[in-house]
């Protein structure tokens, strides 16, 4: 996973247009997702070994569900729907 978002990170070192540059957002929020999914199940290992420590972190809600949404809409878009 590290490596995908090493290569996510030097394209964007690269002339891109913008509708690539939109794609390579996407790709990097998604690659970011996937990678706290990962941690997240390593989590349900930790509680599950009883060895698991918990931080607190703050996060704008807004710009979370506004990445989910345009990465679902791009998908839908795809299969001919509409995300509002």
């Amino acid at each position: 996973m590290n490596g995908v978002l090493g290569m996510l990170e030097m394209l964007k070192e690269e002339g891109l247009s913008e509708q690539q540059h939109h794609y390579l957002k996407l790709a990097n929020s998604s690659a970011h997702s996937l990678m706290n999914l990962i941690n997240d199940i390593l989590d349900f290992s930790k509680i599950e070994a009883g060895k698991l420590d918990i931080d607190n972190h703050t996060f704008d809600v807004v710009t979370v569900c506004s990445d989910m949404i345009t990465s679902l809409a791009l998908q839908g878009q795809r299969k001919g729907l509409e995300v509002f």
